[in-house]
This record gives C-alpha cells, sequence and structure tokens, in this order.
C-alpha cells in the first residue's frame, strides 16, 4: 500500500506535458513526474517495418538478433576509427529493426556526450530507459543527473522519480527527487516524496535512526493537515504506525487512532486489513487448517479481497478484546456473516471489557442493521448476564425483541432502559410505537410527556406525531411543535433524496412545475444543509425499521410545510425555512397544489436566507412564462417589482445581461428600464445608462 497507488497505472494518467525533443520524439509525463511509456512516435529511423511478420519464428528471431549484434559492434569499429556519420546510420538501422531494444539508443547517447551535444545524449538515453522494462535504477539515476545539467527539471524528477520505484529503498533517489521538486515550488510533491521516503527508506543502509523518520512524517502530517488532506494525514499515520512496529517502539495510540478514525468514514475495508495486518495473536484458517491470508513486509495483507471462506479463527489471549469487537463489526457491514458470527462466539467467551462497552454497542447495532434479529436477542442477552447495567444494551435487546414480534419481551427491555437512564428518548419512542400499535393512544402520548424529541434517532408512529402536534400547538409548546412538524416530513423527503436523478428531469406533462435551473439550484442548495442530513439520519432509520408514512396526500402535506414554514418564519430561522420549500419545490406533487403560494414563500425564503440566484431565477423563469407559453402579464407589474428586489441586492454578469434584454423585451415598463439603468450604472456603462434612464423619463 503507497500513496501513489491510484496514479501507478501510468498509461492511464492524466497527461501533464508533451515534450517534442529535438530528434522529433515525444514524451508524455504523467502527473506523478513519470513517462508515459512508450507514446507512438512518429520519427521514421525508430518506427518499425510496416510489412514486417508479427509471428517471428524464434529461428528468425535469434538470426536477428545476433543481425543486430552484429551492428552494434560494426557501429563500435566506426566509432573508435573516428567515423561517427557513418556510426550513427548504423545505429539508426538497429533502432529502426528492434526499436525495443536499449543497446541503440545508449550507444548513440555514448556518441553525443563525446561530441559534447549534451541535450541529444540526454534524449537518446532516455529513450534507452523507456524501452527497456530492465532499465536500473541507477541508469535512471544517471540519465536524472544529466537532465539537471541542461536545466530540465521536470525530467528530471521525472526521471528520480523512476529510480526511486525501482529500488524503493535507497534514500539518495528521494533526496534528489526533493531537491528537484523544491527548486520548482512544488511544495505538495515534495511532501508526498517525503512520506514514500519514511514508508520504504532502509535506514540501517542511509544511516538514519527511527527519530529521522518520526521528525519527516511528523512534517508530512503538519503538511497535509493544512491542506484539509485527511486521506494523506491517515496514510502518515499508517505509516508511523508500520515503521514503529519494524523498529520496537510503542504504537498502540496511534493503532487506535487510526481505526477510529477507519470506522467514523465507515470504511470498514481498510479497517479489517489494519487489524489483521499490524495486530499479534490472531490467525484466520480455512476447511484444510491453512492460513487465509499472510501480513507482507510493509503489514499489509494478502490476498485482499479474500478468496476463500473464513471457518475458524485462532485467537490468543493477546489479541486485545477491542479489536475482536472492530473486526465483528467490519465482518457484519461487509457481509462476511460466517466469519463475524465466529469471532462472536469467541468474544462471548470472554469477559465483557466494560472499557470498550461501544464497540459492544456497535456490533449489536450492525446485527440490528442486518436484521439478524435472533443472533441479536441471544448476543444481548449474554452481554447483559454479565453486565447487567448497560442501557443502550437493553434498548437494542428491545429493538431485536420488537422484530421479532415479541412485543411483551420488548417492552420489559425498552423500560430496563428507562430505569438506568430515564432520558433515553428511542426506548421512549419505541415503546410509545408499541403503546400505538395497540390502540392505547392515552398512554402512547403520555410516555412522550415532557420529553424532547429532538434526539431520537427512531420516528414515532404517524398517527401519534399528528395528534402531538395539535397538542403541542395548543400548549403554545413552539420548541416541540417545530421538531413534531419537521418529524411527520421527513419520510416524504427522504425519498426525494433516493430520486435525485428524477428530481432534475422531474415528472413529464405537468404544467405547474418549476424549470430545471430552479430544482437544479434547489438541488444545490440542500446538498449539504443540516435539515438534509437530518433527513438522511431519520429517514435511513425509518426505512431500515420498516415504519410505514403513507397516510398524508400531497396537500396534506402541503399543510403540514405551511405549518413549519410559519413556525421557523416567527422564529427567524430563515436558512431552514429556505430548506423546507427547496424539498417542497423538488416534490412531485407539492407544486401541484398550491404553485403560485409555494413559488412565493420560496421567493421570500429564498431573499431572506441570502440565496439570491435562486431568487433570480425564480424571478427570470417566471418572466419566461408569461412571454413564451401563457402570454398572461397580469403578474409582470409585480414580478418586475420582485426583479427590482433582487438587482438592488446582488448583481452578476448573467443578472446584467438578462436586464437588458428584458429592457428591449418590455421598453414600456419602467422598473425594467430602471433595472438595466442601474445594472449599466453597476458595470460602468455610464452612456448606456444615461440613455436608459432619459427613456423611462420620457
Amino acid at each position: 500500500m503507497e500513496i501513489e497507488d491510484s496514479n501507478s497505472n501510468e498509461l492511464n494518467s492524466t497527461l501533464k506535458c508533451k515534450r517534442q525533443l529535438t530528434n522529433g520524439i515525444i514524451l508524455q509525463i504523467d502527473n506523478d513526474g513519470g513517462f508515459v511509456s512508450p507514446s507512438r512516435q512518429t520519427l521514421e529511423v525508430i518506427v518499425p517495418s510496416s510489412n514486417s511478420n508479427n509471428n517471428i519464428s524464434a529461428t528468425s528471431r535469434r538470426n536477428q538478433n545476433l543481425t543486430i549484434d552484429n551492428l552494434l559492434g560494426q557501429a563500435n569499429i566506426f566509432v573508435a576509427k573516428g567515423d561517427i556519420i557513418n556510426a550513427i546510420k548504423i545505429l539508426h538501422e538497429v533502432i529502426r529493426q528492434d526499436p525495443r531494444k536499449a543497446d541503440g539508443y545508449l550507444q548513440l547517447a555514448e556518441i553525443f556526450e563525446n561530441q559534447d551535444d549534451i541535450i541529444k545524449s540526454f534524449e537518446y538515453r532516455l529513450l534507452g530507459c523507456l524501452v527497456s522494462a530492465k532499465t536500473s535504477a541507477n541508469e535512471w539515476d544517471i540519465t536524472g543527473d544529466l537532465a539537471l545539467t541542461i536545466d530540465r527539471l521536470e525530467d528530471a524528477a521525472a526521471c528520480f522519480t523512476k529510480a526511486s520505484r525501482v529500488d524503493r529503498k535507497n534514500w539518495s533517489y528521494y533526496e534528489k527527487r526533493i531537491k528537484v521538486y523544491e527548486r520548482l515550488g512544488m511544495i505538495g510533491e515534495v511532501m508526498k516524496t517525503k512520506l514514500l521516503a519514511a514508508q520504504y527508506v532502509d535506514c540501517e543502509r542511509a544511516n538514519f535512526g527511527f527519530e529521522w523518520l518520526q521528525q519527516m512524517i511528523t512534517e508530512t502530517s503538519h503538511h497535509f493537515y493544512d491542506q484539509d488532506d485527511a486521506n494523506r494525514m491517515l496514510y502518515a499515520l499508517r505509516i508511523i504506525i508500520q515503521r514503529s512496529k519494524q523498529y520496537g517502539k510503542e504504537y498502540a495510540a496511534q493503532l487506535e487512532a487510526l481505526i477510529n478514525s477507519y470506522l467514523e468514514s465507515e470504511d470498514y475495508h481498510h479497517t479489517l486489513q489494519a487489524i489483521l495486518g499490524f495486530c499479534d495473536g490472531i490467525r484466520a484458517l480455512d476447511d484444510h487448517g491453512n492460513p487465509i491470508y499472510e501480513v507482507l513486509e510493509d503489514y499489509s495483507i494478502r490476498p485482499y479481497p479474500f478468496t476463500v471462506l473464513f471457518v475458524n479463527f485462532e485467537i490468543s489471549d493477546i489479541f486485545p478484546t477491542s479489536m475482536v469487537c472492530r473486526l465483528i463489526v467490519c465482518f457484519l457491514n461487509i457481509e462476511m456473516i460466517p466469519a463475524a458470527k465466529s469471532l462472536i462466539t469467541v468474544l462471548l467467551t470472554r469477559p465483557v471489557d466494560t472499557s470498550v462497552i461501544d464497540s459492544y454497542i456497535l456490533i449489536a447495532e450492525s446485527l440490528l442493521h442486518i436484521k439478524a434479529d435472533e443472533e441479536g436477542v441471544a448476543y444481548a442477552a449474554k452481554i447483559l448476564s454479565e453486565e447487567p447495567h448497560l442501557a443502550g444494551v437493553w434498548f437494542l435487546q428491545g429493538c431485536f425483541q420488537q422484530n421479532l414480534k415479541d412485543l411483551d419481551s420488548a417492552l420489559i427491555s425498552y423500560y430496563k432502559a428507562l430505569e438506568l437512564q430515564d432520558d433515553y428518548i428511542d426506548a421512549r419512542v419505541n415503546i410509545s410505537s408499541i403503546f400505538q400499535y395497540r390502540g392505547d393512544i392515552k398512554s402512547a402520548l403520555d410516555i412522550l410527556h415532557d420529553y424532547s424529541l429532538d434526539k431520537c434517532s427512531n420516528l414515532p408512529d404517524e398517527r401519534l406525531l399528528i395528534q402531538q402536534i395539535d397538542i403541542f400547538r395548543q400548549q403554545k409548546n413552539k420548541k416541540q411543535y417545530v421538531c413534531a412538524v419537521r418529524m411527520i416530513l421527513v419520510p416524504y423527503f427522504y425519498e426525494l433524496l433516493k430520486q435525485q436523478e428524477s428530481i432534475l428531469l422531474g415528472p413529464k406533462k405537468r404544467k405547474l412545475q418549476f424549470s430545471a435551473n430552479v430544482r437544479r439550484l434547489a438541488c444545490q442548495s440542500i446538498a449539504k444543509s443540516s435539515f438534509k442530513t437530518y433527513i438522511k439520519r431519520l429517514g435511513a432509520t425509518t426505512e431500515m425499521n420498516q415504519n410505514i408514512f403513507q397516510s398524508l396526500n400531497a396537500q396534506q402535506l402541503f399543510d403540514y410545510i405551511l405549518k413549519l414554514v410559519e413556525a421557523l418564519f416567527n422564529d427567524k430561522m430563515y436558512t431552514e425555512m429556505f430548506h423546507v420549500l427547496c424539498f417542497a419545490a423538488l416534490h412531485r406533487y407539492i407544486p401541484d397544489v398550491n404553485f403560485e403560494g409555494l413559488e412565493q414563500l420560496l421567493f421570500l425564503s429564498s431573499a431572506k436566507s441570502r440565496n439570491f440566484e435562486l431568487t433570480f431565477e425564480l424571478v427570470r423563469s417566471s418572466i419566461k412564462q408569461m412571454t413564451l407559453y401563457s402570454k398572461d402579464f397580469t403578474r409582470l407589474h409585480k414580478t418586475s417589482l420582485s426583479l427590482g428586489a433582487v438587482v438592488a441586492q446582488y448583481q452578476n454578469v448573467t443578472i446584467q445581461k438578462f436586464l437588458h434584454r428584458t429592457s428591449e423585451l418590455f421598453p414600456d415598463n419602467i422598473h425594467f428600464l430602471m433595472c438595466a439603468a442601474n445594472a449599466s450604472l453597476m458595470a460602468g456603462s455610464y452612456k448606456y445608462a444615461l440613455c436608459k434612464i432619459c427613456f423611462a423619463l420620457s
């Protein structure tokens, strides 16, 4: 595993540079500074004959090699005699007959070097290195040094890159590469090279100690932190763990940080590889008792993905319980269920480690996510038999039992969770759902009375939410009222997120729909909003728990949206109000209920939240609708006032061009004329602005 893995396939790299050599050959250099070899060449002397037979027999190949060797020997004789012209002709013939043979290029390079033609010498030496897959690191190094003498810094960096890839443990190649990148001012490449050096350099051979490695990795980590490059920061952390293990240094804290980072980003594959590679005391065996994977020198594992099924684990006491838990979570999430169940059996033979109780709960949550309810009940019961004071485990046991339709046992588990943690809102929500299912509405409402729903991870029953909304409105409990209305909209808005491709296209044959540009801007506006995160979190949980919300029609949805918008407007929460209305505008049926009202609310919220680009697009699409389709200009006066309100606060080149077109289209509308005049003043076109103002006054 290395930082250049994503760019290691040079033939597929994005080209950064195409260089025309003096001998007519084009070199291509990729983003890593490496050469793309070989590219199609146009120089006649190195293109093989078009009528050559591709299926040359072994005898013909041997004869050709003898011919080439004879030509090379003859060229040497001419060089010794000082007949350089004929020597060059013969070497060109060698290249023509076998353009993949490096000897002809290298002899030409020596000839030009002896003639002090350093540029041609470098270019032929470079071609000789490129055509041979067996070019040594030393030859690349010599070519790089030659590039430096003629100030070809990019070529030199590429040569030293090749050298460091051939001999990864030699510090001198990395050092030269770093110096060249420093001269080029490419600090990012300097840091990437230092990180690679820290991973591969043989410190004994270079006479460096562990402190040198630590200092260099720390320097690169600080750089990638400043650049907000999380992937390379994690890679640097992995390297310090790798080197610490090689040098016998302590690395437990760094490994803990690395694995936690992988788990937070739900990168279960890298988590799994890190645990199996760096942790001692675990082996995975197949049905013949053979190891399923091997740990390589850099502590990565091979093969991965695994090619055979796990049958058994050999785990010693030195393997931490926390790592067993994390392995189980990884196997569950990558759907290797037999391996996870085998490890759960091992885990349950150990005493419960309360210091990593979050990991135990994470396993239960993973079992719940994959709907392994029977295994989940047994797992939770085993944990609770040793540690009965864990509210989270009691709650999860109740979830498993509820999924298995054992509602009485589920209620007992939920109430146990409440005994240990009275404000466990998710337990209260699930109890409420059971009461609602049994028709006990009063108990369903009472269990949630005076408890905030803000932090719950599951939605109450839809009918219960409807009743709560009425209760909170009567009590004038604004906070809970907003929370309940927001919750009732979650499943319907979540469906939009699952159909993002069709959102931009919009349903066909519908007249009262927002334009494609408005839908596009609405999608962009909600893309990174906290409201979208809220919808995704609760919507995914609701879908997983099969909590059905289907009773509201478009009119009822629109009414609840209006209630939420009104409450948010009164609290001056304009940004969330805008995001709610964006979801409403993207909905398939809601705009048909009251398109004009929704359009006006969206205009108001976008202006209040200072999303003027969408505000302008609403006005522009309205004018387009009037002029091209409806031919109904009754709203033109109101639209022109709206346009003036937008351009008074926000302008760009697109808006200015639109204003000029609109003023030409409606020459009798003084508002459009003044908007165009103001836009011209902003752009410095004073003569045009004066003309518009005079025309308006006339």
